[in-house]
Formats: C-alpha cells, sequence, structure tokens
C-alpha cells in the first residue's frame, strides 16, 4: 500500500479497542446492556441475562422489531433517501434501493402475507436467488411476527421438501428462475416438486425474476405482481427478545449475540454511510415476455 494512501486511512485505535474488550469480559451484562440502549425498544428488558448453561436467554422482557430497526428508523430521518441498497444481477440487471423504497417495499410484501393469511409465529419459507425480493420478504416476515426459513436455491427438491417439512411451513416465496455460473436455475419447477412432498403449504408466491414460463397451480400460485396489496403501513409485531425470528439461526454462547445470513445469485451491498448527490432508486431491468401460466 502506498505510504500517502494509508495515511488517509484512519483505524480504531488498538488501545480503546482492549478496553472495551477489556470491560465486556469484567461486566458483560452492563456492557451488553450499554449497547442494547442503542437501539429503539417497544419495552425495555427485565433482566439482561439469564445464564443456566448451556441456555442462555438475552434481555428477557424486552420487545423490538427487528424490520422497524433495520428499515423504519432510517425511513423516518434524514437517511430516507439515501441508498439502503446497491444490487447487481449476474446477468446485469441493477436496483438501487433508498431507505423511503425499501420500506414501501417491505410495506407491501408484509401486507401480501397477511391478505395470505400469514400471522404471528406462522412459517414462511424462503426459496429464491439472490435478489432483493430475498431481503424483502426476511423484513417482512419480521414485521409481522412471522418466523422464515432462508433454503439456499441450489437445493434439490427433495431437500427443500424437507426443510419445509421441519418447519411446517404455510408460505413459500420463490421465483419463476434465477441465473446461477450462466445458467437459468427452473426454480419454480423445483418448488411444484417439492411441493407434492410437503403438504403443509398452502399458498406459493413467484416473483417474475427472468421471464420464462412457469407451471401455475390454480388456487394455490400467484405472482407477486399480482396479489392485491395495501398502500397504507403495515402494522408491526412486536417480538420478545428471547423469540427466535428465523429457524435457521444458530445459538450462539452468551458473551456475544449474534445472526446468521446466506446468499445465492448475485450480489448487494447495504449501507446507512451518508452518500454524495441525489439519491437514485429507481430500477433498471432487461425487457422480456412476461411468464405465462400453463396450469
Amino acid at each position: 500500500m502506498p505510504d500517502a494512501e494509508a495515511g488517509d486511512r484512519k483505524y480504531w485505535p488498538v488501545k480503546r479497542y482492549f478496553d472495551i474488550y477489556e470491560r465486556s469480559l469484567r461486566d458483560p451484562e452492563g456492557f451488553w446492556a450499554e449497547e442494547a440502549r442503542r437501539l429503539e425498544w417497544f419495552r425495555t428488558w427485565d433482566k439482561v441475562l439469564e445464564w443456566s448453561p448451556p441456555f442462555a436467554r438475552w434481555f428477557v422482557g424486552g420487545e423490538l422489531n427487528a424490520c422497524y430497526l433495520c428499515v423504519d428508523r432510517h425511513a423516518r430521518s434524514w437517511r430516507k433517501s439515501k441508498v439502503a441498497i446497491y444490487w447487481e444481477g449476474e446477468d446485469g440487471d441493477t436496483r438501487v434501493l433508498s431507505y423511503s423504497t425499501l420500506y414501501r417495499e417491505v410495506n407491501r410484501a408484509a401486507s401480501v402475507l397477511k391478505r395470505l393469511g400469514v400471522s404471528k409465529g406462522d412459517r414462511v419459507a424462503l426459496y429464491l436467488p439472490m435478489i432483493p425480493e430475498l431481503p424483502v420478504f426476511m423484513l417482512a416476515c419480521a414485521r409481522i411476527g412471522a418466523v422464515h426459513t432462508v433454503v439456499f436455491s441450489g437445493f434439490s427438491a427433495q431437500a427443500l421438501a424437507d426443510r419445509i417439512n421441519d418447519t411446517q411451513a404455510k408460505v413459500v416465496v420463490t421465483a419463476d428462475a434465477g441465473f446461477r455460473r450462466g445458467k437459468l436455475i427452473p426454480l419454480k419447477a423445483t418448488v411444484d416438486e417439492a411441493l407434492t412432498l410437503a403438504p403443509s403449504v398452502e399458498r406459493a408466491i413467484v416473483v417474475n425474476r427472468a421471464g420464462t414460463p412457469v407451471e401455475m397451480a390454480a388456487g394455490r400460485d400467484a405472482w407477486l405482481e399480482d396479489l392485491p396489496a395495501r398502500t397504507r403501513r403495515c402494522r408491526r409485531s412486536r417480538w420478545r427478545r428471547t423469540t427466535r425470528s428465523t429457524s435457521s439461526t444458530p445459538r450462539a454462547p452468551p458473551e456475544s449475540p449474534r445472526a446468521s445470513s446466506t446468499a445465492p445469485e448475485g450480489t448487494w451491498c447495504s449501507t446507512t454511510r451518508p452518500t454524495s448527490g441525489r439519491s437514485t432508486c429507481g430500477r433498471s431491468r432487461s425487457t422480456g415476455a412476461r411468464p405465462t401460466s400453463a396450469g
């Protein structure tokens, strides 16, 4: 690295880092309570930690909503017109979502789920390529209190069915197809096969990703763009801090609360950093014929 470039970089002071680290070891409950107060809670906790090895419960009695913390508080601040997600697909499609745009998309997805009968505690399986609709539906599930399970879009029909049956998901969200390593992967066809082995699923939501013809089961399958949704804000569900919102979150040691993530098709980057100039919240997609129903 050139010396001039290295001089422009700013690093976290090492001494300050070790001071914070040492404090977290001396008083873990006090340390994490202070950090947790940076978040916005609907109800503060009664107890920071209940530790009964090997089980740990953090912030017992506290209530918050992950969607509110990730989207709402930014959409109602000076960041509302700033970029929340940059996305570029494998085929060159691009999308840029501001916090206000993300807020509308998440509320629409949450409204769609509620109108299909999904309520707090219900399970939703997400079998999607790496497109913006994936985090949108994850946030939508968190918003209404539903439990989501993200299934890697490269898995087979049997593997998908096993995960649906494990969670007893009542709704599956998928796409007509997805791009992976230059190939078009027929995701909807895989879902159709999996649902013959997963009787708990009542409805399937299909995102128009690639514009390919797919079979649609009457009364079960629907295109996302055709589903009615309220345009007004979808009411947030309050979750107790110790309740899981995803069925794929690994258990973390009591010293370090953490989350999990997955990733298939394109790439995206989320940011809360201020950007200069006017924010662009448009969408660029390749044109193509709308998929037709074949059943």
